[in-house]
Order: C-alpha cells, then structure tokens, then sequence
C-alpha cells in the first residue's frame, strides 16, 4: 500500500508541475554542515570519520490554492560510510474553501514546542524541540479550521514498519489564553526489528498556557492495547 501511495503523489506533483507556468520562479537552497568524528581504539589508534549532510529544498510558489513542497535530507550513513538519503517533503497541499488537504511525505508534531509531548502522534517526533526521522510521515492530512483558533484535523500514515493504516484525530482550541488540545491516536500493529509491538490506541490532552510570569505545559494520556475488555 505504501508503494502504490507513493507512486499516485509523485505521479499527482509531476502532473501540476507540468501545468506550471514557465514563468514561474522555482528555487532551491539548503544547509551544508560537516564535521569529524574521531574514535580513539585501545591500543592508541585514532580514526577519523568525517561526516556531512545536506538539506536541499526546493521551492515552487503556490498556485491555483495548490502547494508542493519538496525536502531531501542527505548525509553520510554512519553505518556504511557512504552516501544515503531521506525525503523530508514530498507533498501536496490543496485548500478548499474549509478544509486543507495534505497527501504525500509530510511533518506531523503535535508537540507545539514542548519539550516532548508523550502523546504526540508519533512519540520522540520532537524532542527538546530538536525534530527527529519520527516526525516525517507518508499521510494524508485532512485540517478544518472552524475559526481563527479552532481547529480539527484527522490524519491517515503508512508507517514503514506496519502493512496497516495508522490514525489520528485532533481537536485544538483556545480558552481564556490556555491552548487546549484533545486527540485520539490507533497505532496498528508494528514489526521493529523481528518484534512484534501489537496494536494499541491512546487518548491525549494538553494543555498550554502563561500563569502569571510562569509557562506552563501539561500533558495527559490514556494508553490501551485492543484486545483489552
């Protein structure tokens, strides 16, 4: 399933790009670093590893209330020492007149600056707000905005790890300066690494807000296997 996902959204973005204008401006830019890993062994031995990554993104203005974005992480593979890849975005947005729909790899956090939110759709997606592989997902992302500071949004992901759909449900609003969410995540069952972690379903709550000169940030989950009575 995931396979096929994946073909229909390149298949879906190279078909608007060749709607495209000519006249319109495509960019691309991204962040170089590099460094040195050096190990010492026991007998005094240093070897040196050098590593590199790129983030390229490319930029193609919106058009006809459709947006693509497209982000391609690359690195040196610590494992193999040589060079691998990961798309961070490869994805389409189109806004309806109330809804925006999102299909292919995207973000998805709820962390919403938290240090870590252990109800957050994927959890260790953001941690200290330092973002991680977790947080790229291949979805589709329905967000209805019902006014200026409420919103509900439902998500479908095809984990690499699991032939079944992953789903989430989250309503977010404001209250008297406190930023409130409620959402409801299934997690199907997951094969990591010859294990078997069976399917489980969790309910969360945040909570965000200033209490006088004090930030305050709470979370609250309910976790339950399915096969629970």
């Amino acid at each position: 399933m995931k396979k096929y996902f994946n073909i229909i959204i390149l298949f879906v973005i190279f078909f608007l790009l060749s709607a495209i204008s000519i006249s319109a401006k495509i960019d691309i830019g991204g962040e170089l670093t590099a460094s040195l890993i050096n190990i010492i062994d026991n007998e005094g031995n240093i070897s040196v590893y050098p590593q590199a990554s790129l983030d390229l993104e490319l930029y193609i203005p919106p058009f006809d209330n459709n947006q693509i974005k497209s982000a391609v992480y690359l690195y040196t593979n610590p494992a193999t020492s040589q060079l691998d890849f990961m798309f961070k975005k490869l994805y389409l947005k189109h806004r309806f007149e109330k809804l925006h729909l999102t299909l292919g790899r995207q973000p998805i956090s709820w962390s919403f600056g938290s240090m870590l939110n252990p109800v957050d759709f994927t959890l260790g997606a953001m941690v200290m707000d330092e973002e991680t592989g977790a947080k790229y997902q291949n979805a589709i992302d329905a967000y209805i905005p019902l006014n200026w500071n409420t919103s509900i949004s439902a998500i479908a992901a095809f984990p690499e790890t699991s032939q079944d759909i992953k789903w989430g449900l989250r309503g977010r609003t404001m209250i008297e300066g406190y930023d409130l969410t409620l959402n409801y995540v299934r997690v199907p069952e997951i094969d990591f690494m010859g294990t078997i972690i069976p399917a489980s379903q969790r309910i969360g709550f945040t909570v965000k807000g200033d209490l006088g000169p004090i930030g305050v940030y709470g979370a609250l989950g309910y976790y339950f296997k399915e096969n629970d009575d």
